[in-house]
């Protein structure tokens, strides 16, 4: 039976209209923090690192380039909360650590401006030098290393998952949709289909081991920040709505714990697991393998169709 043209044309467009650029969900692994951080790094050293020259005219450069570190520190954080307050259909669990998230970056903020006020003072005190400088760029430095950084990764660590989690969606929406454009081609008896089928089965199959990797990741995700969030003690427990209360998540207070912190004698003998971001990175290729397929079966039916 021959497929009406305005069948035809419909049928194309549905697949079609179903496939995005696969270049846009490497969103979800846009190393979105690397320049910031390199740049805040970069100015750090370059001030913790500085020769004790005396003259005030070194000492005003040193005060400018704090300056400019304190401002990109902040950049940098306003770019991460926006990360995380644009993250979509978050669990209950989630939401409640995105909200501890945030709580946190609100504390960063009042030590920034604790850290202005500390360098106004030299930058007013004529008998300040850069050795004062130093020193206190050499505090701020340890503290994004000991405290800041850990929980930076933490955070970068929750919206790759999510972010992923989106991606994955996606896919299967788009899945669902091809699906749904060849079957109505397989009613009206189009012929040569069953390899545009098979190829169909093959992206159901690669999109269910990037969700399962993503998993993974999420799995692993919690399963490292929990210990050092969760309260011990019986106010834990979710609340009877099945909500979970903020109690039970305490990302300010919390030390985070890397998961590869340290090696083990298990690990020498045998190749450390995959990280979170390495599972991320994994499940997004798997998408992507999904969207090449989506894009070849697209083509094989507009060569039926036309």
């Amino acid at each position: 039976m021959k497929l009406q043209p305005f069948l035809k044309t419909f049928l194309i467009l549905a697949i079609g209209i179903g496939l995005l650029p696969v270049t846009n969900l490497g969103r979800a692994q846009t190393p979105f923090l690397q320049n910031a951080l390199k740049n805040v790094q970069e100015g750090v050293d370059e001030l913790t690192n500085v020769k004790n020259e005396n003259s005030r005219e070194s000492f005003n450069s040193r005060v400018e380039t704090f300056k400019e570190v304190l401002n990109l520190s902040l950049s940098e954080m306003e770019n991460i909360k926006l990360r995380l307050l644009s993250l979509d259909n978050l669990t209950k669990k989630g939401l409640v650590l995105r909200e501890e998230m945030i709580s946190w970056f609100d504390k960063i903020l009042k030590f920034y401006n604790s850290q202005k006020q500390d360098l106004k003072k030299l930058e007013n005190d004529e008998n300040a030098t850069i050795n004062d400088i130093k020193n206190l760029a050499q505090k701020f430095k340890e503290w994004r290393e000991t405290d800041y950084l850990p929980k930076i990764d933490e955070i970068y660590n929750f919206i790759l998952i999510n972010l992923e989690k989106e991606a994955v969606q996606m896919a299967q929406n788009r899945f669902q949709k091809i699906s749904r454009s060849l079957n109505q081609l397989k009613e009206n008896n189009v012929k040569n289909l069953d390899g545009v089928f098979e190829l169909l089965d093959k992206t159901k199959k690669i999109i269910q081991e990037g969700n399962e990797l993503n998993q993974k990741s999420e799995d692993l995700f919690w399963q490292f920040l929990t210990p050092s969030l969760i309260e011990k003690n019986s106010s834990t427990s979710p609340t009877s709505s099945g909500e979970v209360s903020s109690t039970e998540i305490n990302f300010l207070n919390s030390t985070s714990s890397n998961v590869s912190s340290s090696t083990t004698m298990t690990e020498e003998i045998n190749p450390p697991s995959p990280s979170i971001k390495d599972l991320t990175k994994e499940s997004l290729n798997k998408i992507k393998e999904a969207y090449q397929i989506f894009i070849e079966i697209s083509n094989l039916v507009r060569k039926l169709l036309i």
